[in-house]
């Protein structure tokens, strides 16, 4: 008797792992490139009624923790996918990214717009500190806050 309960309860823990070794993860990655001023563009990624037409499927957003549409908030984003309720995580990644690279004052002069000084491109050459503020800007509070920050006068380039 004893055998044929052990040989349920291993049955049973095969069948778990062996499920896990089936069942997938998704990821999803995309990158575009928006050709529209930093302005219009952010403005359509804050606009909440709008999320529906850029997530496909999209159903709602469930805030979790953090100020809303703040750096460091955190949201699940459920979306239907294929007639089956998917949760993604909106928020900081849970894995530690690799630190840039320092780059030379040539190669953020040759990818930065002409708009931006020579003195900007200097100083994050110079700092890793002020080169992650300067590739976190994202809207005018944050170049008020570069400028102060770093006394200078950083301006974005004008849109179009």
């Amino acid at each position: 008797m004893m055998k044929y309960i052990i040989s349920i309860i291993f049955l049973l823990v095969l069948i778990f792992f062996g499920m896990g070794i089936y069942t997938t993860s998704v990821i999803y990655e995309c990158k575009i490139t928006v050709d529209k001023p930093v302005k219009e563009a952010w403005a359509v990624l804050q606009d909440e009624s709008k999320v529906s037409e850029w997530i496909l499927g999209y159903q709602r957003t469930e805030h979790i923790s953090g100020t809303p549409r703040t750096k460091g908030a955190v949201s699940n984003v459920y979306v239907l996918d294929q007639g089956e309720e998917t949760v993604m995580k909106e928020g900081p990644s849970d894995v530690a990214i690799k630190p840039v690279n320092k780059l030379s004052y040539s190669e953020l002069r040759d990818r930065l717009p002409k708009e931006i000084t020579d003195d900007i491109v200097r100083l994050i050459a110079s700092s890793p500190q002020a080169l992650e503020d300067f590739a976190t800007i994202a809207t005018q509070q944050d170049v008020d806050q570069f400028n102060r920050t770093y006394s200078v006068n950083l301006v974005l380039p004008a849109e179009a």
